[in-house]
């Protein structure tokens, strides 16, 4: 009799948290969706109990303007407790594959109006948005991990499809393809000199780097896009002075070593010239053979 009860106890048990998590077509943002985005406890919109849910990640709900602004001050405060490494919006595309979604910059934020955006069709507001993207963690690329989108819109001209005005969208990189790189926006020049009397470098890496442009020794290091696109970033803010049709893909860097401090690159660009002599850089009776581009020594202030 006892294995009976715990058998039925098990199977509605079972049935009532498979219920949960079922997708009836109405109600909040799908509870499946959330769990997996770490996002739970997601407030609710106080202006109303009425939702349309669809598939993925979306919620319908109808609002005014003036609920939409609060609404998403609500959200945005609530995000910021949860005390993200990395929170932003999304900003410039960087890569993308026949037009499909692709990677965009991360842009870390430090107010709500950052997040904001308007959309236009022939010069016709259609909707507004706040857009938040967050994640804890990124990879050697520094290439965001299970990264989220949160992103509320308020139809300007009407309603959408299913008659409500408002929509919120819950995504996370389990079913979107979108990627985020983060990219510091804080890295300093120094010369290998420098860099060596400054701590940076010590004795047995100036040998390394040597053997490395030396041609003794293969480089080793961990290649990191975001690293690289900051570089490219900090050559054209000078670049564009004098080259004002200069782009950032027209910059060139290449990687040689890396340590907890930072990487020896060597930057070139389509609208410099660099003699094909062999120069030396010579600290602490070490010899750097280089021939081009000067090799210097990025330090990363936020990584």
């Amino acid at each position: 009799m006892k294995k009976i009860v715990v058998s039925m106890f098990l199977l509605v048990f079972v049935l009532c948290l498979s219920g949960c998590f079922n997708d009836d077509g109405y109600g909040f943002v799908k509870p499946s969706v959330l769990l997996k985005s770490d996002l739970s406890d997601l407030i609710k919109p106080t202006h109303t109990d009425i939702y349309k849910r669809e598939e993925l990640g979306f919620c319908y709900f109808n609002s005014t303007k003036e609920e939409f602004e609060k609404y998403a001050e609500e959200l945005y405060n609530y995000l910021l407790k949860k005390n993200y490494p990395y929170f932003g919006y999304s900003g410039e595309i960087l890569n993308s594959l026949f037009g499909a979604a692709g990677t965009y910059e991360l842009i870390p934020s430090s107010n709500l109006s950052e997040h904001y955006n308007e959309h236009f069709l022939h010069e016709k507001l259609v909707n507004i948005n706040y857009e938040f993207v967050f994640g804890k963690e990124t990879k050697h690329s520094n290439e965001l991990l299970n990264d989220v989108i949160v992103r509320l819109t308020l139809k300007a001209d009407g309603t959408f499809d299913n008659g409500y005005n408002t929509s919120l969208e819950v995504r996370n990189n389990q079913n979107l393809m979108v990627k985020f790189i983060y990219i510091p926006k804080n890295i300093e020049y120094y010369e290998i000199e420098d860099a060596f009397n400054s701590g940076l470098l010590n004795s047995d890496e100036l040998q390394e780097i040597a053997d490395v442009f030396n041609g003794i020794k293969r480089p080793e290091y961990i290649y990191n896009w975001g690293h690289e696109i900051a570089v490219q970033k900090k050559h054209l803010e000078s670049l564009i002075n004098t080259e004002s049709d200069a782009r950032i893909e027209d910059i060139d860097v290449s990687f040689y070593f890396d340590n907890k401090n930072g990487y020896v690159v060597r930057v070139s660009d389509e609208f410099t010239d660099y003699p094909d002599v062999i120069k030396e850089i010579i600290i602490d009776n070490i010899v750097i053979t280089y021939s081009g581009p000067k090799p210097v020594f990025i330090r990363v202030i936020d990584k």
